[in-house]
């Protein structure tokens, strides 16, 4: 009975010991393969972190300046325009930054992959955006006329003389459309195109979504331009009419440029 209790153990000993025998050999014999492997998996995960941190100081200024003007949505087509990279390095990149970020990716038939980077820019952006459409819808889109003032003005003069009631020739009008500025508001001002065509513009005021239709853009493209010094000159070259236009900053709002 006591020998089949020691033979029981024993077996249950070189069950263990000789797994552990064979390791052991094998690692004797291929230490150098496994050291090679662990050497070679080591700097290839230091060349990924140079190449990346090398990436990230050329790459990282645009990308900052590509989450707010596209209100924190990117595709790899967007960093491959902005900084010439390929299709490949590109979506390394924006994978990356997704893990960083904790950012959102989508995809789409029409666009591919889209990636949501919902940062304090981003949230900003789309903030100001949804602001000027809630301040513009109840503005007027055209000029209206004055019939009030030109009915004071004609009631006025036909008191002072009553002579003046019969039919007013072209330059009388004209006249009567100066004195009229002196009473009332300012006529439309007008503003000369490039092609020296001039165009009434009073009261016309558009938001973002609205210009950048009229322009033929789309709206991220005039939300990165509106604050450059040549937007006036850019606006005019795509308007159908050749207005130029202006931004607003405090108001959020596009006016046409007046020069004076």
């Amino acid at each position: 009975m006591t020998g089949k209790v020691i033979d029981s153990g024993a077996n249950g000993l070189l069950l263990v010991l000789l797994p552990l025998a064979l390791v052991i050999m094998v690692v004797f014999v291929a230490w150098p393969l496994i050291l090679g492997i662990f050497v070679l998996s080591l700097g290839w995960k230091l060349w990924q972190t140079y190449q990346w941190q090398q990436l990230c100081a050329k790459i990282d200024p645009l990308f900052n300046q590509l989450i707010p003007a596209n209100q924190g949505k990117l595709t790899v087509l967007d960093i491959s325009l902005k900084t010439g990279l390929d299709a490949n390095t590109a979506k390394w990149y924006l994978d990356r930054k997704t893990n960083q970020y904790g950012a959102v990716k989508r995809l789409y038939q029409d666009k591919g992959i889209v990636y949501y980077f919902l940062t304090a820019s981003a949230l900003g952006s789309i903030f100001d955006d949804s602001d000027s459409n809630s301040d513009i819808e109840p503005a007027p889109v055209t000029a209206t006329p004055l019939p009030s003032s030109t009915t004071a003005l004609t009631a006025t003069n036909s008191e002072a003389s009553p002579s003046n009631h019969q039919t007013d020739s072209p330059q009388e009008s004209e006249s009567v459309e100066n004195n009229t500025e002196t009473i009332t508001a300012p006529a439309p001002e007008q503003i000369v195109s490039e092609l020296g065509e001039e165009i009434s513009t009073a009261e016309l005021t558009l938001n973002q979504s609205e210009l950048a239709k009229r322009l033929e853009v789309s709206p991220s493209t005039v939300a990165k331009r509106k604050s450059e010094d040549d937007f006036p000159v850019w606006s005019q070259s795509r308007d159908p009419d050749g207005i130029p236009w202006l931004y607003d900053e405090e108001e959020k709002i596009f006016h046409p440029y007046q020069s004076g």
